[in-house]
């Protein structure tokens, strides 16, 4: 099974490319889902985020990438969970605007013959704070 790198965030954002604009991206230990820490972005201006291409993934084959977000029930800002097969092909996205407790995302993908998907944790812009943690493909 294909496995992404650092979806608990324990090793800082290892393993996690920026884009787009945001106006802070911060591993964080005042809050996480399990372990210890968790992925804070704020700020965001025209949206952005962290993204991670996983390869090894079989054609054909659907897979669910998932992550819990955790925001701030007075805030404005959305967080989104895309995948696509790192050219754009195949894209399916989950939105939630998070509340005081965390909440479960997950969206299904089937790889085209490029067998990767990108991962992105965008964030949508708005007031407030958006956590992620525990990103996994199964």
């Amino acid at each position: 099974m294909p496995q992404l790198l650092n979806g608990s965030f324990e090793s800082s954002s290892s393993g996690w490319s920026n884009y787009g604009t945001v106006g802070s991206r911060v591993v964080t230990g005042s809050k996480a889902h399990s372990g210890s820490f968790s992925f804070q972005q704020s700020g965001a201006v025209g949206g952005g985020g962290i993204f991670q291409d996983v390869s090894g993934l079989v054609q054909g084959e659907t897979y669910k990438v998932s992550m819990w977000v955790l925001g701030n029930p007075a805030g404005s800002a959305a967080a989104v969970l895309i995948v696509d097969d790192t050219v754009g092909a195949n894209a399916a996205a989950s939105a939630v605007l998070p509340t005081s407790g965390w909440s479960y995302v997950e969206v299904g993908f089937t790889p085209t013959t490029i067998g990767k998907v990108r991962v992105h944790l965008h964030l949508f812009p708005g007031t407030g704070a958006i956590d992620y943690d525990d990103v996994t493909i199964r």
